[in-house]
């Protein structure tokens, strides 16, 4: 015992700690002694924090949110949805940043405290804990005020817990206000109205764990690991899924099936499709419970049958229910409990199953007895047995789901006073002999897929919306109906519709769709006094032959007519919001003069209307019609002059004229300032092109095989491409000379404009067999090597770019489309016949690097015989000045070991060195700006700012922020551009950030902390003769082979 006593004492007398002697003064040494401390308390912290799964990125993003250190008070909302980890995070954050605080506290569960009368004792506990004095007691507001006060004097970090309103923080430390410079507050809700009320700085969408996460933590609860059990990976992604990414779903289940047999899963996630998971309902239940009654009605109709469906069609139907739905759904957004993408209404689908089990519980085994219907054995039950009640509000039934026959008595639907939806979907499995007698009244929507009645015969004066697509129904009603409240009529696919009713009364009604109705002959003259229409469709009414005169709609948006191919005559449009106007392979003879105040009209579709004989001028003069198809119009014999005050007026930007038969296009075109697209493929007549306006990138000719002049045309106006295969009559030789003398104008541009130069990519394709005697390296196959000197690559700038020609020898394809134009304004993909691509490389140390890859161009047409691919590439700014120069590896932590970097440097002398957060700011006086990008792993990239930094200091700062803000799993790649000093070519002045995703996965160890530094060629790595680039072409022929091609 005593030697060992001796030992602990002489190890003690070793440790080496701070010398108050030599750390001087006095101040210093208290400073380090700090820093130690806090740095050790860190570690542990770190280690703590393993036990929490995907928590570290929110945890940095919070803490870079929250600006800890910075002078003045932040307010911070952590917002979502019930357990899905807010508080998790405020505990971590908390644990984490409560040492850099004079005074810290957590209050946690406050919606609870103030539900148990314990608010005021919360409140006791809060001031004792920041003011450091344990005789705080309740006191009247005037005395807290006094307390609060304190708060001045010191800095304070508080964490609010589940806060549901601003009073509740009011009550527990007053005026936000009074705290001190420095404070932070940390705020959790479900509802994010609260945090708008507390006037927080930033707010923090907490969202689902991403799927490793979600599987890790539940093989934690579940195995006991952070990898599921080999033998029930199945079982364990359907419990995954099931979760959908929320922590406390994950854990409960986890926990619940621990140690069960693999039936017994199998079981319990039957089970969870009908009855969900108590505990983990009862915790997303509080959010409902904090909703009034229509707010309530709102989640329960959105949970039971509205989910995916448009935001203004929901919005529409809640109205006409009395439930005020912008404001009640703008509550379920504010509560997490809905989201709201692209006009679509979304649920997670706990909170749905959620929501669904509340009505269930309605009435567990009588469901007739419920508010709402949507499984189909409960409707199934109901319709057969005839156990309709009056507690029904709603149906939703997929009829694809049910097996049998469902045969309707009509009394059912009698027993249902208060029905307020029904919409029956699918292919229709249920038949009834009619309606007569069924009181509809309370019926807002109304839907029924392949309805098999021949009339519908119901009154209905509440209904908004009326859906009968693919129906039986020869006509609505009888007689005219009250339909003052009707918004939407949708009968599309109802082929035995023959005529409609008189609509006189429906002066609300908004949409009209009676697309594919090929029965109906004629409109009731009802609709041409529907004020409020917004929306005609009558595509593919083939048999229609007469419209109103007039449509006197000031609303209207959108009218199609696109295949009435015996409408002769189009009425006359008092619309000025008119947008779309569709009249493709109509029978119209002649355009009404309203055409010409439809200065809303954006889109003009009337292609292939072959009685068509003239078009009138004055449709180019309409300020916002940008895209006009006059496709396939055999009867159109001449195109209109165009008024050269299209200049100021027009706005057309795409203009398509294929297979019609003109003979020539006017001069006046040019007019046409906006064009930037114009087709004018299978003008089989057509002779000449004129000038064309100088701002059109996108040129198609193809098939125009009497076309063999091409005036004052110049390969400098387009930008893009353009397509003159198949024809034959133009001299191949003078199209050469003609992309040639477009290079050389390009090449003398750039040359004088040295700074902001823009890519520039032309191309040209032609029938031909000869290389143009201006390309000196020429090949067979798919590749040729250029020989560089020595001086290097991009040395003072004297590479602008590539001119690329391809001979391409195509089999011969007989196919109706090539010897006339179909028609169709959409080819079948299939028919997709070939596609190049040009990728540059550069060979060094004997393996080809990547330079630069460029589509080179489709051919989406047949041709025959062999044809020219001809154009060229030129450089903008950025390439020229830009050498992707390395990695930076210390801003992941996973990579700060320096031998470790060293390890995997690259040796050779074709890569420049790994950059550290420490060598990144190495170019002098100048101001080093940094950029950063991150990178989607479907390789989108979104820009997320630029910072500019004067030190290396700088630097590390914003390396730590960045980590924080993107947390592990990221790299960075250092391109730099700039001018290039002879004394540091390594470090110019100007650099940019890149990211990339990498895979978490130790096989890929190397790749997890550093990708190998791509290839820069400079004039100090400059180009030998054994380094040279070369152009690869690559092909994707679809439909037939090729011959050869030579480059």
């Amino acid at each position: 015992m005593r030697k060992r006593w001796r030992n602990a004492l002489t190890e003690a007398a070793n440790l080496s700690g701070f010398n108050s002697h030599v750390i001087r003064p006095e101040s210093k040494l208290i400073e380090e002694i700090s820093d130690e401390v806090l740095k050790r308390l860190d570690d542990t912290f770190e280690n703590d924090n393993k036990e929490l799964v995907g928590v570290e990125c929110p945890i940095n993003e919070i803490e870079s949110l929250l600006r800890t250190g910075s002078a003045g008070v932040c307010k911070l909302g952590i917002w979502g949805i019930g357990g899905i980890g807010k508080t998790t995070i405020a505990g971590a954050v908390f644990n984490k940043t409560s040492r850099h605080f004079e005074g810290s506290y957590f209050a946690h569960n406050v919606r609870e405290a103030q539900e148990n009368g314990g608010l005021a004792h919360l409140r006791q506990q809060l001031l004792s804990t920041l003011l450091n004095d344990r005789n705080v007691k309740n006191f009247p507001n005037i005395v807290l005020n006094f307390q609060s006060k304190r708060f001045t004097r010191k800095k304070v970090l508080i964490v609010f817990d589940d806060v549901t309103h601003l009073q509740q923080i009011e009550f527990l430390i007053g005026r936000i206000d009074w705290l001190a410079s420095g404070s932070r507050i940390i705020i959790t809700t479900r509802d994010k109205h609260v945090l708008s009320n507390c006037l927080v700085d930033q707010i923090y969408e907490v969202k689902e764990l991403v799927d490793v996460y979600a599987l890790k933590l539940f093989s934690r609860r579940a195995f006991g690991e952070d990898d599921p059990n080999a033998s029930y990976t199945e079982l364990t992604q359907v419990a995954v899924k099931y979760a959908k990414g929320v922590p406390l779903a994950l854990k409960v289940l986890g926990s619940f099936l621990f140690g069960r047999r693999k039936e017994e899963w199998k079981s319990a996630m039957k089970k969870m499709e009908i009855v969900p998971h108590m505990e983990i309902q009862e915790v997303l239940k509080i959010s409902y419970d904090g909703l009034d009654d229509h707010e309530q009605d709102i989640f329960l109709d959105i949970a039971c049958f509205l989910v995916g469906e448009d935001r203004d069609q929901v919005m529409r139907f809640l109205n006409s229910c009395g439930f005020f739905a912008e404001v009640g759904l703008s509550v379920l957004v504010d509560k997490s409990l809905i989201t709201i993408d692209y006009n679509t209404i979304r649920m997670h689908d706990l909170l749905r199953d959620m929501g669904r089990e509340i009505v269930r519980k309605e009435s567990i085994h009588h469901p007739g007895e419920r508010s709402r219907l949507w499984h189909y054995k409960d409707i199934y039950e109901v319709l057969t047995r005839n156990m309709g009640t009056t507690a029904i509000q709603a149906i939703s039934l997929d009829m694809s789901k049910v097996n049998n026959e469902i045969r309707i008595n009509r009394s059912t639907f009698s027993k249902m006073p208060k029905l307020r939806f029904l919409k029956f979907y699918g292919k229709n499995k249920c038949m009834l002999s009619h309606f007569k007698g069924v009181p509809f009244t309370d019926v807002r929507y109304f839907e029924w897929h392949e309805f098999p009645l021949k009339t519908l015969n119901i009154r209905a004066e509440n209904l908004v919306s009326l859906k009968l697509p693919g129906s039986n129904v020869e006509q609505l009603w009888d007689d005219v109906q009250n339909l003052v409240n009707i918004k939407e009529i949708d009968l599309h696919g109802s082929k035995q519709l023959s005529k409609l009713p008189d609509l006189s009364q429906a002066r609300n009604l908004e949409r009209l769709k009676l697309d594919g109705c090929s029965s109906l002959m004629e409109t009731h003259s009802s609709i041409q006094y529907l004020n409020k229409l917004e929306v005609l469709d009558l595509r593919l009414c083939e048999n229609l032959r007469s419209l109103p005169d007039t449509i006197c709609s000031e609303s209207l948006f959108e009218l199609r007519l696109w295949g009435c191919s015996n409408l002769k005559n189009f009425p006359e449009i008092s619309s000025s919001h008119i947008h779309f106007l569709d009249l493709y392979e109509c029978g119209i003879e002649d355009m009404p003069l309203s055409i010409e105040c439809l200065s809303k009209l954006n889109s003009l579709d009337i292609h292939n209307c072959t009685r068509l004989e003239y078009i009138k001028s004055s449709i180019f003069k309409l300020k916002s019609l940008k895209h006009i198809e006059i496709s396939s119009c055999s009867n159109l014999k001449r195109f209109p002059e165009i008024s050269s005050s299209c200049n100021r007026e027009g706005s057309t930007e795409v203009l398509h004229l294929k297979g019609n038969n003109l003979e020539r296009i006017p001069e006046s075109i040019r007019h046409l300032s906006k064009l930037k697209s114009l087709d004018i493929s299978y003008c089989e007549w057509l002779h000449t092109l004129p000038e064309l306006p100088r701002n059109l990138y996108h040129l198609e000719a193809h098939h125009c095989t009497l076309l063999e002049a091409l005036s004052g045309f110049s390969l400098v106006s387009f930008s893009s491409f353009v397509d003159l295969s198949n024809c034959y009559k133009l001299d191949p030789k003078k199209l050469g000379e003609i992309v040639k003398d477009s290079l050389q104008k390009d090449h003398e541009r750039r040359r004088k404009q040295t700074h902001n130069n823009k890519w520039i990519h032309r191309r040209m394709y032609f029938p031909g067999n000869e290389i143009p005697k201006w390309f000196r390296y020429q090949s067979m196959g798919s590749s040729a090597t250029l020989e560089m000197p020595p001086t290097g690559f991009f040395s003072n700038k004297k590479l602008m770019g590539f001119a690329v020609c391809a001979i391409v020898a195509f089999r011969d394809q007989h196919h109706d489309s090539d010897s006339r134009y179909s028609g169709h304004y959409e080819y079948d993909r299939k028919d997709n016949l070939y596609s190049l691509d040009c990728t540059w490389k550069v060979k060094s140390e004997g393996c080809y690097r990547d330079l630069r890859s460029w589509y080179f161009g489709t051919i989406s047409s047949y041709v025959r015989s062999e044809h020219v691919f001809l154009g060229y590439y030129l450089f903008d700014s950025v390439e020229l000045d830009t050498r992707i120069v390395g990695v930076i590896s210390k801003i992941d932590q996973l990579c700060t070991d320096q031998k470790f970097l060293s390890s995997v440097q690259p040796g050779a002398e074709s890569y420049l060195p790994i950059l550290t957060c420490e060598t990144a700011k190495r170019a002098g006086g100048g101001n080093l700006k940094l950029q950063w990008k991150s990178q989607t792993v479907h390789d989108e990239s979104e820009l997320h700012g630029e910072h500019i930094v004067q030190s290396i200091e700088g630097t590390r700062a914003l390396a730590l922020q960045l980590r924080h803000k993107l947390g592990s799993g990221w790299k960075i790649f250092a391109s730099f551009k700039g001018n290039f000093s002879e004394q540091d070519q390594t470090a110019p002045f100007g650099q940019t950030f890149w990211y990339e995703k990498y895979q978490d996965s130790k096989r890929f160890l190397a790749d997890l902390h550093i990708k190998q530094v791509r290839f820069a060629a400079n004039a100090k790595l400059g180009l030998g003769r054994e380094d040279r680039p070369s152009i690869f072409l690559s092909s994707n022929n679809g439909y037939s082979s090729y011959n050869d091609k030579q480059f």
